[in-house]
């Protein structure tokens, strides 16, 4: 198995697994793919030529410190109890820590995530069930690149 940042040969495959894992519209999906993820902010589980897991992060800050928030993980189902999550995530913690992130942040979607992402190394740190937000100003919709 080879982790590493995506090919754009693998974004159908990365579509169709966020699909298969998170759902929503596929509008939605693909203008995700064109439009706001980074490659070099997202790793790729890949043996013989079929995805196997992916995981995606951003930038953020808690205080002034650089921490990565991931959006999204997941591991095919037909790949899953093979360690392929594991070893995504020491992957993505290696190349955080090698571009002096402080941490990681996450919040898993399902209760039964708190066990799993626990035997990872995250522990809670507060509560959250329901996040809203508001914009200061009137929000507008644009293009993101990576500048």
């Amino acid at each position: 198995m080879n982790i590493d940042h995506p090919s754009k040969e693998l974004y159908p495959a990365m579509e169709k697994l966020w699909q298969d894992t998170f759902g929503g519209p596929k509008e939605v999906t693909a203008r995700f793919f064109t439009t706001a993820f980074l490659e070099d902010h997202t790793l790729c589980a890949v043996k013989d030529h079929l995805l196997q897991g992916v995981v995606y992060w951003i930038d953020c800050t808690r205080g002034e410190e650089k921490w990565a928030y991931i959006y999204a993980f997941a591991v095919d189902q037909g790949f899953r109890g093979q360690g392929i999550g594991k070893k995504l995530m020491e992957k993505a913690f290696e190349i955080l820590e090698s571009r002096d992130y402080t941490g990681v942040l996450l919040l898993p979607g399902e209760d039964w995530l708190w066990d799993y992402y626990g035997k990872m190394g995250f522990a809670p740190f507060g509560s959250c069930r329901e996040v809203s937000c508001e914009p200061k100003e009137p929000a507008s919709l644009c293009k993101l690149t990576p500048e």
